[in-house]
């Protein structure tokens, strides 16, 4: 059975399991030092969430909850359990735990890595917003990277650009 956790900047055994799947999982482009996340982690906007199955853990999931919408900034299975249904379920754990808008970001269709993850949130029921969007760098010196977004619920652009502008402050702190 699907569980999920939260994690603290305490938590040394969770941590040690999520740092490498986190490091392996996101080019390091799309993700942050690990020591930053382990600081973020004091902060009251995001939460780590480790995903366990039957008691064994599986993966994680770093969420932000922002002022109109739930972010999903990464998301990741052990790559040996991937499609075998643990990772749609814990996705699903985390949407019917809050009503409010969730918002993902994808990278945009251009391999078949990218065109598998896109399909998967559509699976769980996210549709791709329609508008242009790019990912602030992680990192000084990097530019930005252009990714796209992903809703629960359908958005219009000036939506969309509230959601831009919060991530943007919020979750990256530019701006």
């Amino acid at each position: 059975m699907i569980t999920l956790h939260s994690v603290d900047s305490t938590d040394t055994e969770a941590l040690a399991f999520i740092q490498p799947l986190y490091e392996q999982s996101f080019p390091l482009h799309e993700r942050r030092n690990f020591s930053d996340v382990t600081e973020l982690l004091l902060n009251h906007l995001m939460q780590m969430i480790l995903i366990r199955n039957d008691g064994i853990e599986i993966g994680f999931i770093v969420k932000w909850k922002l002022d109109s919408f739930n972010f999903i900034e990464h998301f990741a299975l052990h790559p040996s359990l991937q499609g075998k249904g643990l990772g749609a379920a814990a996705f699903k754990k985390i949407m019917q735990s809050s009503s409010k808008q969730l918002v993902v970001e994808t990278e945009l269709p251009e391999n078949a890595t990218a065109i598998r993850r896109i399909k998967f949130y559509e699976k769980c029921g996210l549709t791709t917003i329609p508008f242009t969007y790019m990912q602030p760098p992680y990192h000084e010196g990097d530019t930005f990277f252009p990714m796209q977004l992903m809703s629960r619920f359908a958005i219009d652009i000036d939506q969309f650009n509230a959601i831009k502008t919060e991530l943007y402050q919020k979750v990256y702190h530019c701006f």
